[in-house]
């Protein structure tokens, strides 16, 4: 059975940013950054497509000036970086509140939730054109928490795309 050339070979990725094992990105950075990756293996290139934001608060409202259902924007924003094998960090977005995601979102449910998920689909390719970007082998990219989010009850970034060995 053949099921095409991204799943042959099992080339699909499909993973959070880490923290070591910690997927959840409600912590406090606000005296020292707390940085959730993933860094592409040796021998491996990265085809990046897509990645996925979630953001939980109980049945808190949020609203476009406010970072989750937390009061207010943040002081330094929640990071998406770049950061090539031995070159310097390349910043995708920082956000602030709930407006500064949903405007590097393109496919909400909803603009801003009343309960429940707040969850966003950043789609590489209709930013960085029909192909997304290529990462290759020791190339990172990084979710980083610059302000206490501890109120929030969940936070983290899925990444999705294609692995193959170069």
């Amino acid at each position: 059975r053949e099921y095409g050339p991204d799943l042959d070979g099992g080339n699909c990725l499909s993973t959070y940013l880490l923290d070591g094992s910690a997927v959840n990105m409600a912590v406090d950075g606000s005296v020292t950054p707390v940085e959730y990756s993933y860094t592409v293996p040796a021998g491996k290139e990265l085809r990046l497509n897509r990645g996925l934001l979630a953001i939980e608060d109980g049945v808190t409202a949020f609203v476009p000036g406010n970072f989750g259902g937390i009061s207010g924007a943040l002081s330094n924003g929640f990071e998406i970086s770049i950061t090539p094998n031995g070159e310097s960090k390349q910043v995708l977005e920082t956000w602030k509140t709930n407006r500064q995601i949903r405007d590097t979102m393109f496919d909400f449910d909803q603009q801003f939730k009343s309960d429940g998920a707040y969850i966003g689909r950043w789609t590489f390719t209709k930013d960085f054109g029909s192909t997304g970007f290529t990462l290759s082998a020791g190339d990172k990219i990084s979710g980083l928490a610059q302000d206490d989010l501890l109120d929030l009850d969940y936070l983290s970034f899925r990444i999705k795309g294609k692995l193959t060995t170069i």
